[in-house]
């Protein structure tokens, strides 16, 4: 899998090739959790400061035959879903993609783009610095060619604590 992805971070990371951005309280902590083959120490008291409320899995999603691949209106691609702990002092318990809904401010979207499972997918333990990838699906059938945003949802527990959050991805779909 994959020359193309979309990272929910605000560096290219060394492997996107579309910049994707996180909603996010403080930009730093993305920088920091992408960072490629890095792991750091979020423990309260630990040189970064983080502090285990920011502790968060980061996601991505990987796709592509080729460099020249694209995502287009009437397509059907197999996708990693990678969810990957960067830190080196905790474990992300119960991770659970509650709903993966895509939207548009641009485009009209009829139902015509679909992501299958579109919720309920889980991811048991994540370790220090590992990763776990489940696979999905995107079909499109005469969706019209634009921007869109897939929106993640998710829950996972760090240190006995349940948390959720939200990451956007944006998905560009050329004409068939």
């Amino acid at each position: 899998m994959g020359n193309k992805g979309w990272y929910n971070c605000e560096t290219n990371c060394g492997h996107a090739k579309e910049l994707q951005i996180e909603y996010h309280e403080n930009p730093l902590f993305l920088e920091i959790c992408c960072k490629a083959g890095k792991c750091i120490d979020v423990c309260e008291g630990s040189s970064n400061g983080m502090g285990l409320e920011r502790a968060h899995p980061c996601f991505k999603i990987k796709w592509g035959d080729g460099p020249e691949d694209r995502l287009e209106t009437d397509d059907v691609e197999i996708m990693c879903l990678v969810a990957k702990n960067c830190f080196s002092d905790i474990a992300f318990e119960d991770i659970e993609i509650k709903d993966i809904i895509i939207s548009s401010t641009n485009v009209v979207n009829n139902g015509s783009i679909l992501i299958k499972p579109c919720k309920n997918i889980y991811i048991k333990k994540l370790d220090p610095c590992k990763e776990a990838t489940r696979e999905i699906v995107l079909i499109t059938r005469r969706a019209a060619p634009g921007e869109y945003i897939v929106h993640l949802v998710y829950e996972y527990t760090v240190c006995g604590v349940r948390k959720e959050r939200r990451v956007d991805f944006l998905m560009n779909l050329t004409a068939s």
